[in-house]
């Protein structure tokens, strides 16, 4: 017989899976994108992109970065997701706007 699926039951989490906080946040952005996302904005939403402007918005310390700022630490010209990841990176307490 098949297990009925409720939306609204809790996922199990997988105890065996440690993922990493960027990790979380790239999953986190690619939940929260409205279309089908193309594969350059598949590869612009991997933990590796919210590593580096972390770190550049570290590096700005108390002076911060514009968004065309981290626009270019991104370096993805029409991938249009830095708000996403400047909202992920506040989301999981990261940065703030």
């Amino acid at each position: 017989m098949l297990e009925t699926f409720n939306s609204c039951d809790p996922v199990p989490e997988e105890k065996d899976h440690i993922e990493s906080p960027w990790e979380s946040m790239a999953g986190y952005v690619r939940r929260l994108m409205k279309v089908p996302y193309s594969q350059e904005q598949e590869c612009a939403v991997c933990a590796e992109v919210f590593v580096v402007v972390y770190a550049a918005i570290q590096k700005a310390g108390d002076q911060g970065l514009s968004m065309g700022e981290i626009s270019q630490v991104i370096n993805l010209p029409g991938a249009d997701i830095d708000g996403l990841i400047v909202d992920a990176l506040q989301a999981f307490g990261k940065a703030l706007k």
